[in-house]
């Protein structure tokens, strides 16, 4: 679907609207004893939806190698996550043909590992999302950065350039869809991640996928654990 101007920001806030009360009402939802694994599953089916409105085929895999109790009111970082879900698909994973060109599988492929990890003598979560996507345009990154301050210094890292993703009002994308492109998805992603003392960044991208990991302590789950 493409739509422009106000047709396209009329029908981007129609859209987020409907996610949003499906992920409230996921969130809300209060089973007993539901994991965190539980919680990303919840995205699985918004995601084959997103796939199919770009005509785009997705599995999405999720293991948990650790297991965590969600909290009553989870923290709003679990209501971001979404977005990492739509950039993966509208960014990266590429419509049936183009995968079948570059010898990939015409299904795309959005890995999620939950895991825990011990650092400073304190115990982390960590959710690694693995997509087999086209990997993040460096060229529609470099043109949003220059496009939002021309003063700016270019990163001539790869790895510290992508990290710009995470900022407000930046794109790697050149156009703006309904699924993506405004540059507010990830950096809500990583502000909510901040806020808990934890962190979001991409470890890599290349044409072989991007791979983005978010830590956060574990007494953000379980406060009972706070040093």
């Amino acid at each position: 679907v493409e739509v422009h101007g106000a047709d396209l920001l009329a029908y981007f806030a129609n859209w987020q609207e409907e996610q949003n009360e499906l992920l409230s009402a996921i969130m809300t939802t209060k089973p007993s004893r539901r994991t965190l694994k539980d919680a990303v599953d919840t995205y699985i089916g918004i995601a084959h939806s997103t796939a199919l409105k770009m005509g785009k085929s997705v599995r999405i895999k999720v293991n948990e190698n650790a297991s965590y109790i969600m909290p009553d009111q989870p923290p709003r970082l679990f209501a971001t996550l979404i977005h990492i879900f739509n950039n993966a698909i509208d960014h990266g994973i590429e419509k049936r043909k183009d995968r079948l060109a570059k010898g990939k599988p015409p299904e795309g492929t959005i890995e999620v590992s939950i895991d825990q990890t011990h650092e400073s003598n304190e115990s982390w979560i960590k959710l690694t999302f693995r997509d087999d996507g086209r990997g993040i345009n460096e060229n529609g990154l470099i043109h949003s950065i220059n496009k939002s301050n021309p003063e700016r210094v270019t990163p001539s890292n790869k790895l510290e350039l992508f990290q710009i993703i995470f900022e407000d009002r930046i794109s790697s994308k050149t156009e703006v869809s309904e699924i993506s492109g405004m540059g507010t998805g990830l950096a809500s992603v990583k502000a909510a991640a901040e806020s808990l003392g934890g962190s979001a960044m991409v470890t890599e991208s290349s044409a072989a996928g991007t791979t983005i990991e978010i830590k956060i302590p574990e007494h953000a789950l379980n406060p009972s654990k706070a040093a």
